[in-house]
């Protein structure tokens, strides 16, 4: 009866031993709060191309050759974004299309489905 006792004691100041330290308060690790992220600007442009037009001037075999009332940094182009690279089938490249044609965009970054959604609108300048 008197081992019962004694392993009844052990036992007893064995668990407090692991209760009682924590009642310790502590601050957790994670919050949950998170910094408000920035806003987006958003941007107003016109396509001036096509990507029909756009894909016009290419002569295959030939570089591309603007005449000169045409300024290269005026060129724009529009699309909405029909693919995504998150299965992986498209790498580091996504395609857009307007109602004349599609074209490929490559970006040479990969996680491009992070930052542009399937049916977003982008502008090429």
């Amino acid at each position: 009866m008197m081992k019962i006792y004694r392993f009844a004691a052990f036992a007893a100041v064995l668990s407090s031993m692991a209760v009682l330290p924590s009642c310790e308060e502590f601050d957790p690790v994670l919050t949950g709060e998170y910094p408000l992220p920035e806003p987006w600007e958003t941007v107003e442009m016109a396509p001036t191309y096509t990507i029909a037009e756009l894909c016009s001037l290419y002569q295959q075999g030939e570089p591309v050759t603007l005449d000169d009332s045409v300024d290269p940094n005026d060129i724009i182009i529009g699309g909405k974004i029909c693919t995504s690279d998150q299965v992986g089938n498209f790498y580091r490249s996504f395609y857009i299309q307007d109602g004349t044609a599609g074209i490929e965009i490559k970006m040479g970054k990969t996680g491009l489905y992070n930052e542009y959604k399937i049916g977003q609108t982008v502008y090429v300048k």
